[in-house]
């Protein structure tokens, strides 16, 4: 069980720096890069993620992440203990209308696998990411959003939510902050975009 929702928890990481994307009178296509921090069944995790995105059309774009969490602490099982190393990837399809001036609504549909390293054991699993919320820029330099999401993983499923906050230090370069929680589940990130 605890493999299982740590995967999940991977997962759901990915939801919070997932819901970065730009709102329908920008680009969907950018790259980015953060530093992510989480709480998994009371284990503090923390580490790296990158992502990026890919405009189809003027509705549709290809999204794309990849993260490596380590747990803060060293984990134990009888006379054993070791850090837990948890890497993830999801790759899937979004979608995006507007619904108010500078307001869009935003779904994507992604596949996901996330895979953890301990004592020397690994341990796989794969499923499905569903994300679906709300975009707005008020003004050039500020964007936020909410979202709700469910990631399936082995038929295991956990819904949540996430929100962030954008500032833009130039057009096409911003920095984000974003928060993620489900049930046994706390995530938080701070990154940096550059919009192609």
């Amino acid at each position: 069980m605890f493999t299982k929702k740590l995967m999940i928890g991977a997962i759901a990481t990915a939801a919070a720096f997932n819901a970065h994307a730009e709102d329908s009178d920008l680009s969907y296509t950018y790259v980015g890069l953060a530093y992510q921090t989480g709480e998994v069944l009371n284990e503090d995790f923390s580490g790296f993620g990158v992502s990026g995105s890919v405009a189809l059309n003027e509705s549709v774009f290809l999204i794309g992440h990849y993260s490596d969490l380590t747990s803060d602490d060293k984990y134990h099982v009888g006379f054993r203990s070791d850090d837990i190393e948890v890497t993830q990837f999801d790759l899937g399809v979004g979608f995006h209308t507007p619904v108010a001036k500078n307001i869009d609504f935003v779904a994507s549909l992604s596949y996901a696998d996330a895979e953890i390293k301990y004592l020397g054991n690994k341990a796989d699993g794969n499923g499905y990411l569903i994300n679906a919320g709300i975009r707005a820029k008020p003004t050039d330099i500020l964007e936020f959003g909410a979202a709700i999401n469910y990631a399936d993983i082995e038929d295991d499923g956990e819904a949540g939510y996430t929100l962030y906050a954008r500032v833009f230090a130039a057009p096409k370069l911003s920095i984000g902050l974003g928060y993620g929680s489900a049930d046994d589940i706390d995530t938080l990130s701070l990154d940096v975009r550059f919009d192609l």
